[in-house]
């Protein structure tokens, strides 16, 4: 099992190589569990940002809040990397950068409770998997906020009950 502590920025591209180049064997599936005390969830719209991804090159960055305890991320491991961009998006006239979504060139993130807890009884995570009619109701909240160079954008929370 290897462990990430992500008390600091990390590049996400370090934690599988030592380069941002993609190839037939990079892609990416982890979930990461969020370590913090009981209030930063109660006042999680005040308390940070619980994942984020950011470029250098293009100043975009993305942040995500919520009240869960994971974030699963993936990568689009079945992109053929022949999906067009937008033409307002990518280069112009430059070979090594076609204008299509590359291979891998993409990624989920989802916000969630501990992946597979529901066949991990020792995990204690039985309140926030288990849900029956007349019980609690499932709630997950979260916002995603985009940036670039400083001036930023609110997406909203998206709250699903």
């Amino acid at each position: 099992m290897v462990s990430h502590h992500f008390s600091h920025t990390t590049p996400l591209c370090s934690l599988r190589s030592s380069s941002c180049q993609f190839s037939a064997d990079y892609f990416l599936d982890n979930c990461y569990t969020i370590d913090r005390e009981q209030q930063d969830i109660d006042s999680w719209r005040e308390s940070g940002y619980v994942f984020s991804l950011a470029s250098e090159w293009s100043g975009i960055r993305f942040d995500v809040y919520t009240d869960q305890d994971a974030v699963q991320v993936y990568s689009c491991n079945f992109q053929d990397g022949g999906v067009p961009l937008k033409k307002t998006q990518g280069l112009l006239d430059d070979p090594e950068f076609p204008r299509t979504v590359p291979k891998w060139g993409c990624m989920a993130v989802e916000v969630q409770d501990w992946i597979d807890g529901i066949n991990h009884p020792e995990w204690e995570r039985d309140s926030k998997q288990f849900f029956e009619p007349g019980g609690e109701p499932y709630v997950l909240q979260a916002s995603y906020r985009f940036s670039v160079e400083g001036t930023e954008s609110d997406e909203g929370a998206q709250e699903e009950e």
